[in-house]
């Protein structure tokens, strides 16, 4: 089984590979630590299984999922995260991934959900026995519905919902104001959402942000 992984703290990444260096059938082909380098990277690779960090710096472990599952419909996706919130774990499914398990249980847990995925089922954390995640998982053999949103729109909205002004995202993104601007309008035009408030709930609903300020 050859995996990749997608981390960004550089001590995780490495405890990572140590857990499955042990493994006798488990391979890691290559590291990626943001999303972006990920995306062009795991193309190249051709992994069976990527394990993603939901919480990358720049580009969440969800979107990374959403935009190589697009591509490449083969590749499989365990996701990592320190957030039990039944958001993330739909927000998981509907990008097309196939397992979630918390940082905490790793060390106990990763190996299995890798089989789990491999042998084509899904596997969530053990910690979250929530009824409603565990009828989305069974669940999910339905297809999810695609984002209207392109990528640059879903990477303006992200922006847009941590609070970010016109300008800084112009800035961050290296566009023109303008641009920005009307990005902005498009994504509350095919959204039908036209508060920070909404659109904020919609990027967290989606798996644009890290999580970094959302309940564990």
């Amino acid at each position: 089984m050859k995996i990749f992984l997608v981390e960004d703290q550089a001590m995780m990444r490495e405890m990572l590979y140590e857990r499955l260096a042990q493994e006798n059938e488990i391979e890691v082909v290559g590291e990626a630590s943001d999303g972006r380098t990920a995306i062009d990277l795991i193309p190249a690779y051709q992994p069976d299984i990527v394990v993603v960090d939901i919480g990358l710096p720049d580009l969440s472990g969800i979107e990374v999922m959403r935009q190589i599952h697009a591509t490449h419909p083969q590749i499989k996706f365990v996701a990592l995260s320190q957030h039990s919130d039944k958001r993330f774990v739909e927000g998981l499914f509907e990008a097309g991934g196939s397992a979630y398990v918390l940082k905490m249980n790793f060390v106990h847990e990763l190996v299995e959900a890798l089989w789990e995925v491999q042998a084509g089922r899904e596997y969530v954390s053990t910690h979250l026995n929530n009824p409603i995640i565990i009828h989305h998982v069974h669940d999910s053999a339905a297809p999810s519905k695609p984002s209207p949103l392109t990528a640059r729109e879903r990477e303006v909205l992200r922006h847009v919902a941590e609070g970010k002004t016109t300008a800084q995202i112009a800035e961050a993104l290296h566009l023109a104001q303008s641009t920005i601007g009307t990005h902005r309008q498009h994504i509350m035009d095919k959204l039908d959402l036209h508060s920070v408030a909404a659109l904020t709930t919609y990027a967290i609903r989606e798996g644009l942000m890290d999580g970094a300020d959302e309940p564990s």
